[in-house]
């Protein structure tokens, strides 16, 4: 079982709309007509769920929920199949908007409803104890995005650990605090933007390769930098490696890094080496972002594209 940690799930509202009215100089106006509109689970974590759901993986969401939103939620994710321990906190889960216009494909959630109080402590230590519950159960845990509390930082650094003294993998996705605090408790694994990774090294005046030596002092076994459609930056103790994607439309949208993560997580657990779990990883991203109006993925799809990934290199 993938135990998927994600503080900050949200409830999303999708829309599709229809073209937008033309006048006579070909000009648009007005407003797009809503043609239909539905609920789904949104957040940092889900596209790790949904992917691994998708490969057959058992999986187990732990999160937050609140009020009207989280109840919703919560039904939204027994709909979608999705395994879920959401902890009930006082205030309202956060709820999004991402609209699907013609020719643009989705847009990135926009969220529109923000919780109305922080985290409390009782809040993340129930967080805490449930991932010690479970943690006996997982051979796989991720620590995805920002916590919605600040000074909550430190869970994704403590839980990490004690992954690691279970010995049970984890994969971290987190462009925010977290990665600081987490830069000594040795995750396994670390997935990060390169804009991000870049920014905060200059906040830390940390030189990047001091970055990367931290982490694998700390105990971890691989980074992977990704940017977009650019190639992804593989770095472990024993050097790096480059990966090209496969030359697809719209490589860069929605849920791609979150997507690779489960595909690269799904492979290793299948014992494949490092530099194919990677291809199959770039594979599933690519094949999550060409799946715009959501659903299921096949993994038919996730394996041609996963054919088409080519080594760029060291």
């Amino acid at each position: 079982m993938f135990l998927i940690v994600s503080p900050a799930t949200w409830l999303l509202r999708v829309q599709f709309l229809g073209a937008r009215p033309s006048s006579h100089d070909g000009r648009l106006q007005g407003s797009s007509s809503v043609y239909g509109a539905h609920f789904e689970c949104g957040g940092e974590g889900l596209v790790v769920a949904q992917t691994l759901r998708d490969l057959d993986e058992p999986i187990l969401v732990l999160g937050y929920a609140g009020g009207l939103t989280g109840e919703t939620l919560r039904r939204q994710m027994r709909d979608d199949g999705l395994d879920a321990h959401l902890i009930e906190i006082s205030s309202p889960s956060p709820m999004g908007l991402r609209l699907h216009e013609p020719n643009r494909g989705p847009s990135k959630p926009k969220l529109f409803l923000e919780p109305a109080a922080a985290i409390t402590g009782d809040d993340m230590r129930g967080l805490l104890r449930a991932f010690d519950r479970e943690l006996s159960r997982a051979h796989g845990v991720f620590l995805c995005g920002c916590s919605p509390a600040r000074g909550a930082e430190f869970l994704f650094a403590e839980m990490a650990r004690r992954a690691r003294r279970a010995g049970v993998s984890s994969f971290l996705l987190s462009d925010g605090e977290a990665l600081s605090e987490a830069l000594d408790a040795g995750p396994s694994y670390v997935i990060c933007g390169q804009r991000r990774l870049q920014k905060y090294c200059e906040e830390e005046e940390l030189e990047r390769e001091r970055f990367f030596e931290r982490l694998f002092a700390g105990g971890t076994k691989a980074v992977f930098v990704t940017q977009g459609d650019a190639p992804v930056q593989v770095r472990t103790p024993e050097g790096e490696a480059s990966v090209e994607p496969p030359h697809a439309a719209d490589r860069m949208g929605f849920g791609a890094r979150e997507a690779f993560a489960a595909g690269l997580a799904h492979s290793l657990g299948q014992d494949w080496d490092l530099l194919p779990s990677v291809f199959f990883g770039i594979g599933a991203g690519t094949a999550r972002i060409q799946n715009q109006l959501g659903g299921r993925l096949r993994r038919g799809a996730i394996e041609g594209f996963y054919r088409q990934v080519r080594h760029a290199g060291t």
